[in-house]
């Protein structure tokens, strides 16, 4: 049977982002399949930017199978659904390359405040209050929830009890990359580092080779941990071949702290531990120099780019032109709603 329903104002169909989902163009005549998106302008994002003004795209379980004009696909295949996007875009999934999900909880907390006060003052504190597993749990949710209506289809992650994530994360039918955090002091799920780089542990044995949710670890900032703690997790990380997640020269403050403390950049600090590698997504980047820059594209880091986040805790304005130029992996993310 054939049931035909209008279409949403986005439809997401597809994502990348260590995913395994395969585009296939199918020659089989009539060939049958589940989902039929037809009628809708068609933002491919492929390698020749084509987009279709009357077009289709066929589903087959988890594999797009066709993607064309609404009569060259709908010629090859029979749906059992048939999905009018007339008037709407059928566009790839959106990928949000940096968030903190339960922090939707902690949304209009605190305003007009830069990072370290922020933080410091306000949401540690309130962490350290208010977070448990329950919290967590609603918390993804609700973000599960408003993801899936933006159009976001992936989502990167870090924060603690990463496992309750991954629970509502896998029951949305959203795909992350999930970070258990770990940081120098006593968190909500962890006395100290090494506590946490145990859960982080368990956490990747848990979930790695999940259809849906790539497991990471994720060091919170080279300012929160000290070098072995940095070392103990990225070891960790190269020992299961998961990313590695961390904030990276957010704020001038994280500058000034290196330059005291090291001699250095923030980037220049982990090059010279050896820290930095293709496994490692930085999120932010505002405070680089063109040496960082080339480091980070030496090493094969993808940088975040969060310009609402750093807009509103006025941390700086990332360099993103010269990212650009210089061949540097980059994504855009949100951070988490409380500071967003």
């Amino acid at each position: 049977m054939m049931v035909k329903r209008s279409g949403i104002c986005c439809v997401t169909i597809w994502w990348l982002l260590f995913s395994t989902t395969v585009l296939v163009q199918s020659s089989d005549l009539q060939r049958e399949v589940d989902l039929l998106l037809t009628g809708g302008t068609v933002v491919t994002v492929d390698p020749l930017g084509r987009v279709i003004s009357d077009g289709a795209v066929a589903i087959d379980g988890s594999v797009i199978v066709s993607v064309g004009s609404s009569a060259e696909v709908a010629s090859g295949v029979n749906a059992i659904e048939i999905v009018d996007t007339s008037g709407q875009i059928v566009m790839p999934g959106l990928v949000n390359t940096h968030t903190h999900a339960p922090m939707v909880m902690y949304r209009g907390l605190a305003d007009d405040l830069a990072l370290m006060e922020w933080l410091e003052q306000y949401i540690f504190p309130a962490e350290a209050k208010t977070v448990t597993p329950e919290f967590v749990r609603v918390g993804t949710a609700l973000a599960a929830l408003e993801m899936i209506r933006s159009g976001t289809t992936t989502f990167v992650d870090s924060y603690y009890f990463e496992e309750v994530i991954a629970e509502v994360v896998a029951e949305s039918g959203l795909r992350a990359v999930l970070g258990q955090a770990v940081i120098g002091f006593p968190s909500p799920d962890a006395a100290a580092p090494d506590e946490a780089l145990t859960r982080a542990e368990a956490f990747v044995q848990a979930w790695r080779g999940h259809e849906l949710i790539n497991p990471a670890v994720a060091p919170h900032a080279m300012y929160t941990l000290d070098e072995s703690a940095l070392m103990a997790a990225r070891n960790l990380a190269l020992r299961y071949e998961v990313p590695i997640l961390i904030h990276l020269a957010e704020t001038e403050n994280e500058l000034n702290i290196a330059r005291e403390q090291y001699g250095q950049t923030p980037t220049g600090y982990l090059e010279s531990i050896g820290f930095l590698g293709p496994a490692v997504v930085a999120a932010h980047g505002v405070w680089v120099s063109e040496a960082d820059i080339e480091i980070l594209k030496r090493h094969g880091v993808g940088v975040s780019h969060n310009p609402e986040s750093n807009m509103k805790l006025a941390s700086g304005v990332a360099p993103v032109s010269r990212y650009l130029a210089a061949g540097v992996d980059l994504g855009l993310g949100t951070d988490g709603a409380a500071s967003n």
